[in-house]
């Protein structure tokens, strides 16, 4: 089995986590909806948004891909899939009790009286709006 690294995975990596910040950062800016907005607005970051937003996530899935690819040469499918869970689903149910309900508290901050008021809610397991993670871009690159 060969266990070189592949470099090649890492900076394309990087430069997806970048673009990525770059995206995120500038939704604050454009005119598009989001969840927070600045209160000054510009139409020029929409053509590196449009540009990022075609470009980012086929690049994140071709990483994901070639990494996929690359570890079940060297793992049984038992053994890959309990790496996944590890490394994938422990940290995917943390960052949803623990990372994404203050950004929504503080979105929704008026609408309730305090965080654990709104923590409770969350419990519900009710689905976040329709219209804001349906499409980051609602109406202009996707279809909600």
């Amino acid at each position: 089995m060969d266990s070189t690294r592949r470099y090649d995975l890492d900076w394309l990596r990087m430069i997806a986590i970048l673009i990525l910040l770059f995206f995120h950062t500038g939704m604050l800016f454009n005119t598009w909806g989001w969840h927070i907005k600045n209160n000054e607005n510009t139409v020029t970051f929409q053509y590196w948004m449009v540009w990022s937003h075609y470009f980012r996530m086929p690049l994140l899935l071709f990483i994901s891909g070639a990494g996929t690819y690359i570890a079940l040469g060297k793992r049984t499918p038992g053994q890959f899939a309990g790496e996944r869970f590890r490394k994938l689903f422990i940290p995917l149910v943390f960052g949803m009790f623990v990372i994404v309900p203050p950004q929504i508290y503080y979105e929704h901050i008026s609408d309730y009286s305090s965080y654990w008021d709104f923590y409770k809610t969350v419990f519900q397991f009710v689905p976040y709006p329709r219209g804001v993670s349906a499409g980051i871009i609602c109406g202009s690159l996707c279809t909600c």
